[in-house]
């Protein structure tokens, strides 16, 4: 599961975090994992494609689907969870707990993504940063 922090890393060669993501981007994917990527995340990681307009989405949401595969959508079992998740960490935002709920509903081995808060949350988090 791909939080945006870690999509963008990867997608970007000028963030901070391109390497490091890549790199465990590249050593997850040669063990054969496949990865998932939430609506919310392809949301959030088309905010400055917008900007440009809809060819840069367009392009940018290709690029998306040919590395990391079809967008997962956000449904009801998602979004009780993502409730739940709030009622217990109030400080977690809205799109957080709903990555995070993704990946619980969804059963994944790892959420990746570089915020440190997000280990308090679930076991299954992994920092990339």
């Amino acid at each position: 599961m791909l939080d945006t922090s870690v999509l963008l890393a990867a997608l970007d060669p000028e963030d901070v975090s391109h390497r490091i993501a890549a790199e465990r981007l590249r050593a997850y994917r040669d063990r054969g994992d496949t990865f998932i990527v939430s609506a919310i995340v392809l949301a959030e990681a088309l905010v400055a494609e917008s900007r440009r307009g809809a060819p840069a989405v367009d392009e940018r949401r290709a690029a998306i689907s040919k590395a990391f595969g079809p967008t997962r959508p956000i449904d009801d079992r998602v979004a009780v969870d993502a409730a739940a998740l709030r009622a217990a960490h109030p400080a977690l935002r809205l799109p957080d707990a709903l990555v995070i709920a993704v990946g619980r509903v969804d059963r994944v081995a790892v959420i990746l993504t570089a915020d440190h808060r997000w280990s308090r949350v679930d076991d299954r988090v992994e920092l990339v940063a």
